[in-house]
């Protein structure tokens, strides 16, 4: 699922404007699980799940989302929908995290369509390359 997690991660910020990271479990389990512990930011952990995961794959997410959930300022939501083949288990937590991009956008009173940065970004580096 970490094709699903960085999709996710980069919908939010062209969609919804929102910054947000993703890790792969189990390595976010090691060095990246202190930085919960310290972090002022209110920030919601989204685990992206596949219906088919092992039970070594579950015992991890289960060890890792009751360990930041002890100090996280919200408990990790997880995202898993049923599907029968693995290309369905891929295609629907991306058409409803897509969802969800565009939604918060709307909540946030944001219009998801203008990329006015990467635009100007674009343009910066057009201008760099003729030089």
């Amino acid at each position: 699922m970490s094709s699903v997690a960085r999709r996710f991660k980069n919908q939010l910020a062209e969609n919804s404007k929102e910054l947000a990271k993703y890790d792969i479990l189990p390595e976010a389990c090691h060095n990246g699980i202190e930085a919960w512990r310290g972090s002022t930011r209110s920030m919601l952990p989204v685990i992206i799940r596949d219906g088919d995961e092992s039970a070594f794959e579950r015992s991890i997410v289960e060890a890792f989302t009751s360990t930041i959930s002890s100090v996280a300022k919200a408990r990790p939501v997880d995202v898993r929908l049923p599907g029968r083949g693995r290309l369905t288990r891929l295609l629907s937590p991306i058409f409803f995290l897509d969802y969800v991009s565009v939604y918060l956008a709307i909540l946030k009173k944001i219009d998801p369509t203008p990329t006015e940065l990467i635009e100007e970004y674009k343009s910066r580096l057009a201008s760099r390359r003729g030089r």
